[in-house]
């Protein structure tokens, strides 16, 4: 492969990479400077939020495959989730018949049209670019693969290939054994894949008999260095979901902040999270904020004095998380505030940062309540912050992992 030529990408995903959330926010860093007449983005998910600078088309699919991935089958989800059996983090069995239903229908195979096969053959893609995650975009890359005569590059951000979210939901096996099968198919076609952490890309590599590289979510870490933090501690916050069980987790931190002192905890969420959870929360040092477009999170993050980071000893989720790392960590790491993360020492991100010292991390509420009041003192507060903005800057840079991306990419074509 030439220096400096970018090989052209197609990119097939649910998603479009135009969708504002995290995962959005991740590729759109990732994929900024490649250009535009160098990649082509097909997807499947019609619920978009505006367009990328790539040419991009959202395929036919089914009426059904249509409803399944609809704004109105969210809402229903979310709506069940609300109800069941009178509390916001139990399951119901409409919720388990209605994700079989979703993983029936994603089992399907997407056929292209002639037109959506003749703009792909047009662009002539050299190599094509995947989340995976889902049987039929697995089912649909592999035709696509197998058909061009083109290498598959597969990105994984979550250990989906071990662990789904729904492992207690009786429908989930079967689909996860065929998702199994066509990622064999794809990772037949693969010369390199990529990882969401240097641990992932070792397990990865020697489970699966292929070179594995690795992109931590990254960000400009310019933009997101705060000004100088205050010395007073009284505002903790978190902007984020309260799904996966996160809402248990912030419950625990905040009733930690009640017996510790005078701090509050502030929670930036959508109004449908506050909806479900809000009044959890009584009798505790919090309060609810809406929350805030990606483009102005620097408001949150500039009124915090700790900003924090939960996940819960789930196991049903924990596997699924094993490697991955929250898209907020960098940001948070790159601002020059203190940062807790409160959450099971089983998942990489524990480990991560705190064999980084990177920030105050707790798996018990002793150990939270040692950390709050650690927190308190300057100079404990100031190694803290010095590791974070350290590690930022060594691991999480987007320029480096544009880079990173573009050489793997140039790598997989020259192996053709």
């Amino acid at each position: 492969m030439e220096q400096g030529k970018y090989p052209r990408v197609l990119i097939v995903n649910q998603q479009s990479i135009s969708k504002k959330n995290a995962t959005g926010i991740t590729l759109k860093s990732l994929w900024d400077k490649w250009p535009s007449e160098s990649a082509y983005e097909i997807y499947t998910d019609p619920v978009q939020e505006g367009l990328y600078r790539f040419e991009s088309k959202c395929i036919h699919q089914t009426f059904l495959q249509r409803v399944a991935r609809s704004d109105a089958a969210s809402s229903v989800n979310s709506s069940v989730k609300k109800t069941a059996n009178g509390s916001a983090s139990n399951r119901s069995l409409k919720s388990i018949i209605r994700q079989g239903l979703v993983m029936g229908l994603d089992s399907q195979t997407v056929h292209l049209s002639k037109e959506e096969w003749d703009n792909i053959e047009q662009f002539q893609p050299e190599v094509i670019y995947t989340l995976g995650a889902s049987v039929s975009i697995l089912k649909l890359v592999n035709t696509i693969s197998e058909r061009l005569k083109i290498p598959v590059i597969i990105h994984f951000m979550d250990n989906w290939p071990e662990h789904l979210q729904w492992e207690d939901n009786p429908f989930c096996k079967s689909y996860h054994k065929s998702m199994l099968r066509y990622l064999h198919l794809c990772l037949q076609k693969s010369n390199l894949g990529i990882a969401i952490s240097p641990i992932m890309a070792r397990e990865y590599q020697n489970k699966f008999g292929i070179e594995f590289g690795y992109l931590m979510n990254s960000v400009d870490q310019a933009s997101f260095l705060c000004s100088k933090a205050n010395d007073e501690i009284r505002n903790y916050v978190y902007a984020g979901g309260l799904h996966l069980s996160r809402w248990k987790a912030l419950k625990d931190i905040a009733s930690s902040l009640k017996n510790n002192g005078s701090a509050q905890l502030s929670i930036y969420t959508s109004d449908q999270n506050r909806q479900m959870y809000e009044g959890e929360f009584g009798g505790l040092p919090v309060v609810f904020y809406n929350s805030v477009e990606h483009e102005k999170i620097m408001e949150v993050y500039e009124k915090a004095n700790v900003l924090v980071h939960a996940e819960v000893d789930n196991p049903l989720l924990s596997g699924f998380f094993k490697y991955s790392i929250s898209t907020k960590i960098p940001e948070y790491l790159s601002t020059g505030k203190p940062v807790l993360f409160f959450g099971p020492k089983s998942i990489g991100l524990f480990q991560y940062l705190q064999e980084n010292d990177a920030a105050f991390v707790a798996s018990t509420t002793e150990e939270l309540n040692d950390c709050i009041q650690k927190i308190q003192k300057e100079d404990l507060r100031c190694r803290v912050v010095n590791n974070a903005l350290k590690l930022a800057r060594n691991n999480h840079s987007v320029q480096q992992a544009q880079k990173n991306l573009h050489s793997m990419i140039c790598r997989s074509c020259s192996q053709r």
